[in-house]
């Protein structure tokens, strides 16, 4: 970009239902939602239906302050489902699963009331709820109506059933949070967080209300309903979506269709299409795309200069979480964007913390702390408060460092952080080390229990479809490459497990390979990583 663009101001919403509300009346006519092969549901429409939606709700039996899961597919009906929800209580909306056992587990900890299922793919939440006595709400899709649009089934008498509107400190969204370094936690967002992220975000990425943001990111996670959806929304802007399930050949589509001017997404994606782009010999041509924002998990320095390679689109890394929202972003062109870092501190005061819970200087690496108008209330489990909030601060649950310019580093994960004899060992320096050896598609190091040093480094990787690689040689090139933090063995697996948006799980990676520790140097589980949660 030449010059920065100027966004709308701030408007005065702190719920979701004032801010589809207010955005419908103001943009009535312009789109809001899209997906290819349907019809545009404009603002105006979209404002429509979700305050239809919360009448028949309101019919169904759900009410301000219960708590609703959505078990849907993704795309649009997923959206507006959650919008709709989420204006009228507590939106949760979850994976689709055919595991009942599990379904069972999360509505208990999730504690709903009711759950909205698709009338056409009922999924093992449409059982579990039915065996838990939980309030089954259907959805029956309109493919022949516009993007997003759906009717409850069957479909309630008109009447005078009303119920009082959620206010800011109500809840609009419970999530469980990722689970890659312990159980998840259920964390409740309200609406005045909720709203206060969206705008956090679309100010952060200059989203502006003639942008159109491209959604592939699963429906059900956080980033896809707050730094995506949400922050589009709120600008008075659009979101758009491929069909599902989603390929390669399709967002590229989409990205070069002249409409979509961002995409948010994490590395995952970006790899697929530079790969997708690579094989081809191609580039994307796509005039209109003028960012795309990496979130969710780290994004190496390498993949980051492939996609602009093969792209000419300025890549910017974010830092969050869940309960805090947006925390840091380099900036978009014509800003400084420092490789290395995940940018300032945006919307959030930022402190580094020592182990004697001291503030620390700049360039000093310490426990990363964050407190503001973005950051949650707490969790279900007061628990899982205390053990997360010190003195007012939230506690990120990484450690990092800022420097001269008040850019934030990154270092790792306090829980995925190895102790060994009082060296503290990064588990991503060494997947780093590992990843630039020949042969390595995929890496993973993590810490396990020593009798002489506390903690010792191992690892597991993938190995390149037709590559030959042993432990001893991947032993041997961490060896050189740092001053401490050779595994004691590297394990050869089919895959590592990940989440659904390609986050490494460390800890289930950990758990494969435990049992196979009291084999030699080259011992290998070879197996196959555990399902996503």
């Amino acid at each position: 970009m030449a010059q920065t663009r100027t966004t709308a101001p701030r408007p005065p919403h702190l719920t979701v239902a004032s801010l589809i509300a207010g955005n419908g009346a103001v943009y009535a006519r312009r789109p809001a939602i899209s997906a290819r092969g349907q019809a545009p549901l404009a603002w105006g429409d979209l404002a429509t239906q979700v305050d239809m939606n919360r009448s028949e709700l309101w019919r169904h039996g759900v009410l301000k302050g219960h708590r609703v899961a959505l078990s849907l597919p993704d795309g649009p009906v997923m959206a507006v489902a959650f919008l709709s929800v989420a204006s009228t209580c507590a939106a949760a909306p979850l994976r689709q699963t055919s595991n009942v056992e599990g379904a069972r587990r999360n509505l208990n900890e999730l504690k709903v009331q009711h759950v909205v299922v698709d009338d056409e793919s009922p999924d093992a939440y449409a059982q579990a709820a039915t065996e838990l006595n939980i309030n089954v709400v259907r959805l029956r899709r309109d493919t022949a109506g516009p993007a997003g649009a759906f009717q409850f089934i069957p479909p309630t008498a008109p009447s005078a059933t009303l119920s009082e509107l959620p206010g800011p400190d109500d809840d609009a969204l419970v999530v469980m949070t990722s689970g890659t370094t312990g159980k998840p936690k259920v964390a409740p967002l309200s609406n005045r967080v909720l709203v206060r992220c969206a705008y956090a975000d679309y100010e952060a990425i200059e989203f502006t209300p003639d942008d159109c943001g491209l959604i592939v990111m699963p429906m059900h996670h956080i980033s896809a309903l707050r730094a995506e959806l949400l922050s589009y929304l709120a600008a008075g802007g659009s979101a758009a979506w491929v069909e599902y399930p989603v390929t390669d050949d399709a967002i590229t589509a989409a990205l070069r269709d002249g409409n979509v001017t961002t995409l948010t997404a994490s590395p995952f994606y970006y790899q697929a299409i530079v790969e997708y782009l690579t094989t081809r010999g191609e580039r994307l041509e796509a005039p209109a795309l003028r960012s795309f924002r990496s979130s969710s998990s780290g994004l190496s320095a390498e993949l980051h200069a492939r996609i602009e390679a093969v792209t000419g689109v300025p890549v910017v890394e974010d830092y969050g979480s869940t309960e805090a929202g947006l925390v840091a972003m380099n900036p978009l062109p014509p800003g400084i964007r420092k490789a290395g870092t995940v940018g300032k501190p945006i919307s959030v005061e930022m402190r580094i913390m020592s182990d004697e819970w001291e503030p620390l200087p700049q360039g000093a690496t310490g426990e990363i702390v964050v407190r503001g108008e973005t950051v949650f209330a707490g969790y279900d489990s007061p628990a899982d408060t205390v053990s997360k909030f010190r003195d007012g601060w939230f506690r990120m649950g990484d450690v990092g460092f800022l420097d001269a310019d008040g850019y934030l580093h990154l270092v790792g994960r306090v829980d995925d952080m190895i102790n060994r004899g009082g060296d503290k060992i990064d588990p991503a320096t060494v997947e780093a080390v590992l990843l630039g050896c020949d042969g390595v598609a995929e890496a993973a190091a993590f810490g396990l229990s020593d009798s002489r040093y506390g903690q010792e480094v191992y690892a597991a990787i993938v190995v390149k479809p037709g590559a030959l690689v042993t432990p001893e040689e991947l032993r041997a090139a961490v060896r050189r490459a740092l001053r401490a933090g050779a595994p004691r063995r590297v394990f050869i697996v089919e895959s590592l497990a990940r989440t659904s948006t390609g986050k490494l799980r460390r800890r289930a990676v950990a758990e494969m390979c435990t049992a196979y520790v009291s084999g030699g140097p080259s011992a290998s589980p070879g197996g196959k990583a555990p399902p996503a949660p």
